[in-house]
């Protein structure tokens, strides 16, 4: 798996598309997600409104994609640990409709924190969930360890 930066524009363009965000603010950062360096897009990453407390993540899958542990794992581990981007919690708008994404947003150790009426375009409802950068590496970590996550 391999993460860049390069062309903000057209990667935040492509995320705007995918996510079906309302738009970007001044401080975002989007991050594609590669198969390999010259590979194909599998995803784009958006991180906004970040400071102390964490940053606004929104992430969009290529089509035809699908989301694997690989990404995920990749995905945090980018944004939470001291290494990376090392921010304390991911806060994630998810459309209340998509089932699939709150439930992979569970998974990953997120919580829900509320739901906001009308809060994506075209006037659909949001459940905001936040990811906790401990319980994220802590996840890991306990999957590290985990005979039946590690398929031994």
């Amino acid at each position: 798996m391999h993460f860049s930066r390069m062309d903000q524009t057209r990667l935040l363009e492509t995320a705007l598309h995918l996510t079906h965000s309302t738009g970007w603010r001044a401080d975002v950062v989007a991050w594609g997600i590669y198969d390999a360096p010259d590979g194909d897009l599998l995803g784009v990453a958006v991180f906004q409104n970040m400071d102390v407390n964490g940053a606004e993540f929104h992430f969009g899958l290529a089509p035809g994609r699908r989301l694997t542990r690989g990404i995920i794992e990749s995905l945090i581990a980018m944004a939470t640990h001291p290494r990376g981007m090392n921010l304390p919690r991911l806060f994630a708008h998810i459309a209340a409709d998509n089932r699939a994404a709150q439930a992979a947003a569970l998974k990953c150790g997120a919580s829900f924190e509320y739901r906001i009426r009308g809060g994506l375009r075209g006037g659909r409802d949001a459940i905001v969930m936040v990811l906790e950068r401990g319980d994220a590496l802590q996840r890991t970590a306990d999957d590290a360890t985990d005979p039946a996550v590690r398929g031994v």
